[in-house]
C-alpha cells in the first residue's frame, strides 16, 4: 500500500543533477562593495571613539568694576529733589553732596506739618529765651531786695543789741537799788518804796528778758537772711538749667524736623557721577536711583550667574568666550576671560539683589577676569564700560562621539544596575 501522493521509483528518477553541482561565483563588483562598507565602518567607528564632544552651558551676566557701584536712593517716599549739586561725569570725593531733598507732608488743612511744627518750636524757643533773660532780671531784684534786707537787719541788730545792753544795765541798778533798800525797809526807809524798788527790778528783769527774745529772733532772721542770699546763685543756676535742658529739647526736635524734611545726599565713597536722573522739582520714587557713582579708574570684571543645574563642573580658572550683546558676535567675534571667583552657595533669584539680569532660578555668582578691557570696532579701540551685558558658553566636560552616541544605553544600564 502506497503512503505518499507519488511512486518512489518517480522521486528517486528525480534526484541526479543533469549537469552537475551549481557553482555562483562572486563578483569584483561586489567585493568592491564590500570592502568599502568595511573600511568606511572602521573609520567610523574609529573617527566617533576618537572625536571629542564639548558639553556646554550658556550663561548670561554683566559688566562692573571690581569695587562694584553704588546707586544714590532718596531714601524717603515722597522726596522732592531740591537742587541737583553735581553734574554727570563729574569727580567727586567721598562725603562731598550730590542731591539735596525736601519732604513735605499736608495736614487736613492744607498746611505743611514740617512748617508748622517748625513755627511751634521757633515760639516756645522764643519763650523759653524770654523766660531766660526775666529769670536773669528777677534774680538780680532778689538779690538786691535780700541784700538790703540784710542790711537792715544788720542795723536792727546792732540797735536791739545796745538796746540789750542797755537794759542790763537798767537791771542792775534796780538790783543794786533795791537790795540797798530791801534791808532798811520798816526801819529807815518805807515800805512802799522798797515795793516800788523791788517792781522796778522786775519791769527791768522783763525788759531785758524781751530785748534778749527779739534779739534771738533777730538773729535767726539774719542767719535766714544770709542763707538765702548765699543760695541764690545756686537757685538761678539751677532754674536757668532747667530752662536751657528745655531749649535743648527743643533745638533737638527742630535738628530732627529739619533734618527730615531736608536730606543732603553724599557720596559714600570717590567715585565718577553716572546716570543722573535727578533734576531740581521733581519727585523720584523711592526704589529708583537718583544717580550712580563708578570707580575713577575704568577697570571692569564680568559678573556672571551659574544655573544649579550646570555648576557641576566650572571651576576657577576656567576659560570662557564672551559675546557682548552690545557688539554681535558675528562681527566682532568673541573675547577671552578667565573665571577668578566661584561661590560656594547657592542663591536664589531674590537673594540675588538689583542686577541686569534677571534669574528664575537658582544661580551660583561667579566672577571672571577679562584678557582685555577694549576691543576693535571698525578699527577703532573700544573701552568696555560698566553694565554692559554679555552671555558666555562654559565647557561642562568631553566625551567622544561614541559615548554621546551610547549614552542612552550607558544611563539605561546604570539604572538597571542600581
Amino acid at each position: 500500500m502506497r503512503n505518499g501522493l507519488f511512486r518512489p521509483q518517480a522521486l528517486a528518477a528525480q534526484g541526479p543533477r543533469l549537469h552537475g553541482s551549481v557553482f555562483i561565483q562572486p563578483s569584483m563588483r561586489l567585493g568592491v562593495i564590500a570592502s568599502a562598507i568595511v573600511l568606511w565602518s572602521a573609520a567610523t567607528i574609529t573617527y566617533l571613539s576618537q572625536a571629542q564632544y564639548s558639553r556646554q552651558a550658556t550663561v548670561s551676566g554683566w559688566l562692573e568694576p571690581p569695587a562694584g557701584i553704588v546707586k544714590v536712593y532718596a531714601d524717603q517716599p515722597g522726596s522732592i529733589i531740591q537742587a541737583v549739586l553735581v553734574t554727570e561725569g563729574q569727580q567727586v570725593r567721598r562725603g562731598e553732596p550730590l542731591i539735596a531733598l525736601t519732604v513735605h507732608h499736608n495736614l487736613a488743612d492744607g498746611r505743611v506739618a514740617q512748617q508748622s511744627l517748625q513755627h511751634e518750636y521757633q515760639q516756645q524757643l522764643l519763650g523759653l529765651d524770654q523766660q531766660i533773660a526775666y529769670t536773669g532780671t528777677l534774680y538780680q531784684h532778689k538779690h538786691d531786695g535780700l541784700t538790703r534786707d540784710l542790711a537792715a537787719l544788720n542795723n536792727e541788730h546792732e540797735a536791739l543789741a545796745r538796746l540789750k545792753d542797755l537794759a542790763q544795765s537798767q537791771l542792775l541798778l534796780a538790783q543794786r537799788h533795791y537790795q540797798r533798800l530791801a534791808p532798811l525797809s520798816g526801819i529807815h526807809v518805807a515800805s512802799r518804796e522798797v515795793d516800788a524798788a523791788y517792781a522796778a527790778k522786775l519791769s527791768a528783769e522783763q525788759s531785758l528778758g524781751d530785748k534778749q527774745q527779739a534779739l534771738a529772733a533777730l538773729t535767726r532772721s539774719l542767719a535766714q537772711t544770709r542763707q538765702a542770699l548765699e543760695a541764690l546763685p545756686l537757685e538761678q543756676h539751677n532754674a536757668l538749667a532747667a530752662f536751657g535742658h528745655k531749649s535743648s529739647e527743643i533745638r533737638q526736635q527742630l535738628v530732627q524736623l529739619q533734618s527730615q524734611s531736608q536730606r543732603i545726599l553724599r557720596a559714600s565713597r570717590d567715585g565718577v557721577v553716572s546716570n543722573l536722573v535727578a533734576f531740581a522739582g521733581h519727585s523720584q520714587p523711592a526704589n529708583t536711583p537718583l544717580l550712580t557713582l563708578t570707580p575713577p579708574d575704568q577697570q571692569v570684571r564680568a559678573r556672571f550667574a551659574i544655573p544649579v543645574r550646570a555648576a557641576g563642573f566650572v571651576t576657577q580658572g576656567q576659560q570662557l568666550a564672551l559675546r557682548y550683546d552690545a557688539y554681535p558676535y558675528q562681527k566682532f567675534g568673541l573675547h577671552g576671560a578667565v573665571i577668578t571667583t566661584l561661590s560656594s552657595a547657592a542663591m536664589l533669584p531674590s537673594e540675588v539683589g538689583p542686577n541686569l539680569i534677571n534669574f528664575k532660578e537658582p544661580v551660583y555668582l561667579a566672577e571672571a577676569r577679562l584678557e582685555a578691557q577694549q576691543l576693535q570696532a571698525y578699527g577703532q579701540p573700544v573701552t568696555l564700560k560698566s553694565g554692559m551685558t554679555f552671555t558666555a558658553d562654559i565647557a561642562l566636560g568631553e566625551r567622544s562621539l561614541l559615548e554621546w552616541l551610547l549614552e542612552p544605553l550607558l544611563t539605561l544600564s546604570g539604572r538597571l544596575a542600581v
